[in-house]
């Protein structure tokens, strides 16, 4: 008798996470995703951020949402995929909205809150190659839930100084999901983003990031243009909407930089 082995290939789930607002992270989450979506992976975005920026540079509108991340969170009978968005850049979404600015006062109650995304999401797994996760810029109960889910912490950090105090909370964050709820997250790196060569401030902090770092500091950087927030207020990632663009060449090099460590580890 011949027996079958069948092996389930798992997504694997990139949280991007910064406690400064204003790094590109949303910018970010979509651009990768599309440029993964490019290279002919299958890709879920989870918005778990309140301010639901992820799901309007979607195309979706958060106010016109039946459900929400705030469900998949809050009530137990509600699916993944019963929230789940398919949107036009191809990118398959988890959807947020405004209701997640309570959502910390109605699973207060609950046992194991930070493991809520991570069981939620299990069944969807399967089907994608790669999970991506915007998170507030806060290390609140959402964020903990997205470093709880993944398997990589990815940060983005401007090359200012007020960023360098963020990356001390960040890995004090990490340490703490490390010992408490998520042992298996690794630190996939940090990448430089809104950058201009020009200024030397810029120039001094990146030379900084990429001392202390060492190896998990990207050498692709994203060079500052208005051209990356315009592209996501128009519910269209710069990848299908200006794929010529400096931008878009800058997440191209990004993304295949990240695909190169997750297939190393």
């Amino acid at each position: 008798m011949r027996l079958r082995l069948f092996v389930i290939i798992m997504a694997k789930t990139i949280c991007l996470a910064q406690s400064k607002g204003g790094t590109s992270k949303t910018s970010s989450v979509l651009n990768i995703s599309a440029c993964l979506i490019q290279q002919g992976y299958k890709v879920l975005a989870i918005d778990i951020d309140m301010q639901a920026n992820l799901t309007s540079g979607l195309g979706v509108d958060p106010t016109q949402l039946e459900r929400s991340m705030y469900a998949l969170m809050t009530d137990q009978a509600t699916t993944a995929a019963d929230i789940l968005v398919h949107t036009q850049e191809e990118i398959d979404l988890l959807p947020a909205n405004l209701d997640l600015s309570i959502v910390e006062l109605a699973v207060k109650e609950i046992m194991g809150r930070e493991k809520i995304l991570a069981r939620k999401i299990r069944p969807l797994l399967p089907h994608y190659d790669f999970v991506l996760i915007d998170t507030p810029p806060s290390f609140a109960l959402t964020t903990l839930n997205a470093l709880t889910a993944a398997d990589y912490l990815l940060s983005p950090v401007q090359p200012e100084p007020f960023c360098l105090t963020g990356m001390r909370n960040l890995v004090h964050t990490y340490d703490l999901v490390r010992e408490n709820s998520n042992p298996n997250l690794e630190i996939l790196g940090i990448f430089i983003t809104m950058y201009d060569s020009r200024l030397s401030a810029h120039r001094e902090i990146a030379e900084i990031i990429r001392r202390d770092w060492g190896d998990r500091a990207f050498e692709a950087v994203i060079r500052r243009r208005s051209n990356l927030m315009d592209s996501t207020a128009e519910g269209r990632s710069i990848i299908k909407s200006r794929p010529s663009s400096d931008l878009a060449q800058d997440y191209q090099l990004l993304t295949k930089e990240i695909l190169s460590r997750v297939q190393k580890q």
